[in-house]
């Protein structure tokens, strides 16, 4: 998402310098590619189920966070509020 928005930007060197210093002071966790696939299916499941689905990358970043039990940061909590069982906080 962030590579995303910083090539989007129409300033990509500028833009992504600014990711990576963001993203300096923070662990980065590698895809499980045995937890995440679990949860994505639920989450998925359960959303579709209620007719609530968020976007494919949404649920990628959703089950990548469940399956670290680690707190979600965004700006878009109408999207990750709907996947129970995941903590998703605004820091704006």
């Amino acid at each position: 998402e962030l590579e995303f928005g910083a090539r989007a930007s129409g300033r990509y060197e500028t833009e992504i310098e600014a990711v990576r210093k963001l993203l300096t002071p923070f662990d980065i966790y590698d895809y499980d590619g045995v937890s995440c696939p679990h949860h994505y299916g639920r989450i998925r499941h359960e959303l579709e189920t209620r007719g609530a689905t968020i976007g494919a990358m949404d649920l990628l970043i959703a089950a990548h966070s469940l399956a670290l039990a680690a707190t979600l940061v965004s700006n878009n909590l109408a999207h990750f509020s709907r996947v129970k069982g995941l903590t998703a906080v605004n820091w704006l």
